[in-house]
């Protein structure tokens, strides 16, 4: 299963990292992006940061080549 996790600059990030630490990467193709405000809310919320489990594929806000860009490659959830 493709999974995309979209964080936005809302509070919640301690629950975007408990699911992140339960989606398995060896199961799942898991996928990231943060919004700009994101990152303000990240260091605010986890003074560790965001943590990605290996085998996450965290992408720019503005890249093209994230698999989901495309209409053509959508992900399942």
């Amino acid at each position: 299963m493709k999974i995309l996790v979209a964080i936005t600059g809302a509070s919640g990030t301690l629950y975007a990292q408990r699911l992140l630490d339960c989606l398995d990467p060896k199961e799942h193709e898991i996928h990231v992006v943060l919004s700009n405000y994101a990152h303000v809310v990240i260091q605010e919320e986890l003074p560790e940061g965001l943590r990605l489990p290996p085998g996450v594929q965290a992408h720019g806000l503005k890249s093209m080549n994230a698999p989901f860009a495309s209409g053509s490659n959508p992900c399942d959830v």
